[in-house]
């Protein structure tokens, strides 16, 4: 599916590409920018992953 078809507005791949190049955004402040219009999504639940090696948790001989 193209950007096109999923967004409100006018966006292209290749508009959004040329506007990230134009400067360096750090993450936060990218954030700053995008989060208005993302943020009427369901945010997501807080959530703990935990990664343990099989062996060290007894599950592997």
């Amino acid at each position: 599916m193209a950007l096109s078809e999923v967004s409100p507005s006018p966006l292209s791949h290749d508009t959004v590409s040329r506007w990230l190049k134009s400067r360096c955004f750090r993450p936060k402040d990218l954030w700053r920018l995008v989060e208005p219009s993302i943020g009427h999504l369901e945010k997501p639940k807080p959530s703990l992953i935990l990664l343990i090696k099989l062996s060290e948790a007894g599950l592997l001989s």
